[in-house]
């Protein structure tokens, strides 16, 4: 088994050779960390484990990719493992996302009045969330979706909060013009 104390760069070493101990390694190093960081942005704990699972078995899988030179921060291998888990867990939500249908006796009136059905309606939405690119549909999900603060999404992604500001605001731009022919968004399309 690989020693305990192994530091990143000998783990990485020891992924690129196909060593079945070093993908245990990984696990034992930084499976609990994922699942905490998971958790940390809103998975609950079995979201998080599967993801931290995918997260491992991608990175083992894509190991030759992954450039120490390229890396950010002190720990880079740490950070784009981080990154991948991230990932990971925002693919698996956006599977899981289902309208809810309501309950027959809440009082609609409150709810717009569409052309739409509301499932064509959800569909163009994750289309055009889809459509994004992965910074802006990610910066997107985790502000409007998960209650994040930009200021927390930028430490998350390793950039100045200035970059994710500007990811928010081109993601916005792209998804308010993928949707304007919707009834339903006319609204605030039409709004300047």
């Amino acid at each position: 088994m690989v020693d305990k104390t192994q530091n990143d760069e000998s783990l990485v070493e020891a992924l690129r050779t196909g060593s079945k101990e070093g993908h245990a390694q990984l696990w034992l190093n930084y499976g609990g960390k994922l699942i905490r960081f998971l958790q940390s942005l809103g998975a609950d704990p079995d979201d998080a484990s599967d993801a931290a699972v995918t997260a491992v078995a991608r990175a083992v899988e894509k190991i030759d990719q992954f450039d120490a030179k390229k890396g950010t921060g002190k720990a880079p291998f740490r950070n784009w493992l981080f990154t991948i888990a991230r990932r990971a867990w925002h693919d698996q939500q956006r599977k899981q996302k289902r309208l809810v249908p309501l309950n027959d006796e809440l009082d609609h009136s409150y709810l717009p009045v569409a052309d739409e059905p509301p499932v064509a309606v959800a569909d163009a939405l994750n289309q055009a969330l889809s459509d994004l690119p992965d910074n802006q549909r990610q910066t997107i999900i985790m502000h409007f979706y998960d209650d994040l603060p930009l200021s927390h999404i930028a430490q998350l992604m390793g950039v100045p909060e200035g970059t994710v500001r500007q990811w928010k605001k081109r993601g916005l731009s792209a998804l308010k013009s993928s949707l304007k022919d919707l009834t339903i968004f006319a609204d605030l399309v039409d709004s300047k």
